[in-house]
């Protein structure tokens, strides 16, 4: 009788900690989705300690899950894929399909940052493979997107277009506002690349909408910063500004410093286009005193923040900082093509990105006023 009362109490026990992990878990994503990224983190870490302690597979991987998504939003790429990997390696082995599928998606968001466009795209391939055999529409929508950004990423901006339509139109037939929220974020930043700024804006204001209205914070200031670059497209400036100037509040509000240099290095555009060289050389300085100390981790687009510098330096009449920048500009970009094992693809990341073209054709300006 005293075996099977304390058979029962450990019954209970262990019943009580499992709740309580998933609870830890479950306030977690709450607080990652409301942008609350520390006190997500802390939760997280503590729903992991809770489930290793008590031997809860399932409950450590989705703590690991969730800690290196937030990871990945602090700019912690490292620490992101490392959770990441454990966490996918858990639930391959419990043999939960859904959930390794979902680590293999966020694996393939954190390579594709990392700049293994290569290693991103494997994992994010087997990812759908994954969706599609289990039937799950939704974690679908979820793997084309992240084609779509490789795709983009790489210079194959049609096949990109066609990844991203697919996505759309899963996600709104399904219901899924996230989903659509996050595609037709990416898709605006798409268009903007491809010259139809218009149609960008449409995709961004509809994205920032949806967003606000379920209350994804992280997700809103992504919306605001593409938003910001299809209204300098249009040659709205005032527009653009105040874009860039929302997603830099919401931005260090939580806690995202290095997603704000991408804001910053909007701003020195938008200070240039009103020959406020003294305000842009002011951001400028702020940029790189951050990245001396942080480097670029974290940074979405460390190339357009180069050649806004450079072009700040450059108006202020710095030469010799000018071509510095640029340097550093070519070196990451190069660095980052040395990852692409495969020839074509190494070529098209190299020639067919827009903002890549964009920093050939500054490198050359600046070669030709040295020379003359």
């Amino acid at each position: 009788f005293l075996a099977f009362v304390l058979h029962q109490n450990q019954g209970i026990s262990l019943q009580k900690s499992c709740n309580e992990t998933e609870g830890l878990i479950i306030g977690g994503r709450a607080l990652m989705r409301q942008g609350q990224f520390g006190p997500a983190r802390q939760s997280l870490e503590q729903a992991l300690g809770l489930a290793r302690q008590h031997g809860l597979r399932l409950c450590e991987a989705g703590s690991l899950h969730y800690l290196g998504t937030v990871l990945y939003f602090l700019g912690d790429l490292a620490g992101a894929r490392d959770q990441l990997e454990q966490a996918r390696a858990i639930r391959r082995e419990l043999d939960d399909r859904r959930g390794e599928a979902m680590s293999l998606n966020n694996l393939a968001g954190v390579y594709h940052a990392l700049g293994d466009l290569a290693q991103g795209q494997t994992i994010n391939e087997r990812s759908l493979a994954l969706r599609q055999a289990i039937g799950d529409r939704q974690g679908e929508a979820h793997a084309l997107s992240n084609l779509a950004i490789i795709h983009h990423a790489v210079g194959n901006l049609a096949t990109s277009l066609d990844y991203h339509r697919q996505a759309l139109e899963y996600d709104q037939a399904i219901g899924d506002r996230q989903g659509e929220a996050l595609v037709a974020s990416n898709l605006g930043l798409l268009l903007h690349d491809m010259g139809d700024d218009e149609a960008a804006r449409r995709h961004c204001e509809r994205a920032l909408g949806i967003r606000r209205e379920i209350g994804d914070r992280s997700g809103e200031g992504y919306s605001l910063a593409y938003l910001g670059l299809a209204l300098e497209g249009m040659g709205d400036w005032a527009g653009a500004a105040e874009a860039y100037n929302q997603a830099l509040r919401l931005r260090r509000e939580l806690g995202q410093a290095a997603r704000a240099i991408d804001d910053l290095a909007g701003l020195i555009r938008v200070a240039l286009y009103r020959n406020d060289v003294e305000e842009a050389l002011a951001y400028t300085e702020g940029i790189l005193a951050w990245i001396a100390a942080q480097g670029v981790g974290g940074v979405e687009y460390p190339l357009r923040v180069y050649l806004a510098c450079a072009d700040a330096l450059d108006a202020a009449g710095q030469a010799a900082r000018t071509a510095e920048i640029l340097a550093a500009a070519d070196a990451f970009l190069q660095e980052r093509a040395g990852r692409i094992s495969d020839e074509a693809t190494r070529q098209s990341f190299l020639g067919n990105v827009p903002l890549h073209r964009q920093l050939r054709n500054r490198l050359a300006q600046n070669e030709y006023a040295e020379y003359t």
